[in-house]
């Protein structure tokens, strides 16, 4: 009997140095339990991601790193990539934790919409972005065989790695804003201020009072540091930055305006006059912002910080990198001195 020929096996090439010839077993378990499986595979990526995905794998150079008692299980170990149910709940996972902002950064960064498996120097499995393509990742000196059911658990430490190392949205423009940020602004911000937004407009008798987060300018400022310290030769430098920032820029945030909102129920701003027409004598835009600034401007001449200021009527809370989530207490403390 003859095997049908596997359009996407390379022909094996017996050069020094070239992969190493895959023998028949491997090529049958490869057709059969791969091949017969993947346009299922692909419409799980397109159906999750969106688009027309396509897996090309090269399944000679992926023999190269697979060990001869796994011939017969080849085609096995390559339908388990994309099979596992780890691996389907976690991709699935993603997206409903990420939303559309997730979705549309992997077609950003996947834009050629093809998938591989690559070998990687690396002790783990994973992925990463390159040339347009989605490529999952095998530990090389572990084999192909692996990181069959590890690789997903990676994906969103993979999108934000692209994203920090990918190009300027334009010259002289930090990067955008990741998922990350903007998951948390939405899970731990836009789904909690509301209520807080409502008190503070309460206690001051100012329907129309704004609390703005200023979350652009603020990740822009965090996010340039960042770089900067990243290009510094002292690697303990980028030490300086809160881990995780990102991932806390919306609950941060949030805790200046909960704690304003404390501050002027604690001081009976809702029943007294002539505290409510000070303020609005003082903040007359009806509106206060998180601002991040520099160091130098954040403390006065004699060293003291300058937590918050009036500028064209509007109450600015400022913070530093290293102050940001920990100075809103002295924030809301400074207003009293400011009317």
């Amino acid at each position: 009997m003859v095997l049908k020929e596997v359009s996407t096996i390379i022909p094996p090439n017996q050069a020094d140095g070239a992969p190493k010839r895959i023998n028949m077993i491997a090529r049958k378990d490869f057709r059969d339990r791969f091949e017969a499986e993947k346009p299922g595979h692909e419409k799980f990526f397109s159906s999750l991601f969106g688009g027309e995905w396509t897996i090309k794998l090269d399944p000679s150079n992926l023999f190269t790193y697979t060990e001869e008692k796994d011939a017969s299980m080849f085609g096995y170990y390559c339908n388990k990539y994309f099979a596992d149910g780890q691996v389907r709940d976690n991709l699935a996972n993603f997206t409903k934790e990420y939303a559309a902002d997730g979705i549309t950064q992997i077609n950003k960064l996947a834009h050629t919409h093809t998938i591989t498996i690559e070998p990687s120097s690396s002790t783990s499995a994973g992925l990463d972005f390159a040339d347009g393509k989605f490529r999952i990742l095998f530990s090389e000196p572990d084999g192909f065989t692996s990181g069959a059911s590890y690789w997903s658990g990676s994906l969103s430490s993979a999108v934000s790695a692209a994203e920090a190392s990918g190009p300027q949205t334009s010259a002289g423009q930090p990067r955008q804003m990741s998922i990350v940020a903007k998951r948390d602004i939405r899970d731990r911000f836009e789904a909690e201020i509301g209520p807080i937004e409502e008190r503070v407009r309460k206690y001051l008798q100012a329907p129309d009072f704004t609390l703005d987060p200023n979350f652009e300018a603020n990740y822009a400022f965090y996010a340039a540091w960042e770089e900067e310290l990243k290009a510094d030769p002292d690697e303990t430098a980028i030490r300086q930055v809160e881990k995780g920032w990102e991932g806390m820029i919306g609950y941060f945030t949030l805790k200046y305006f909960v704690r304003l909102a404390d501050y002027l129920r604690d001081e009976g701003f809702a029943k007294d006059e002539m505290l409510r027409e000070g303020f609005k004598e003082v903040v007359n835009a009806n509106w206060v912002v998180v601002r991040q600034v520099e160091d130098e401007v954040f403390k006065d001449a004699r060293g003291n910080t300058e937590d918050a200021v009036i500028e064209d009527g509007v109450l600015v809370f400022r913070t530093t990198r290293k102050a940001f989530g920990w100075n809103e207490g002295r924030c809301v403390m400074k207003i009293m001195d400011l009317l």
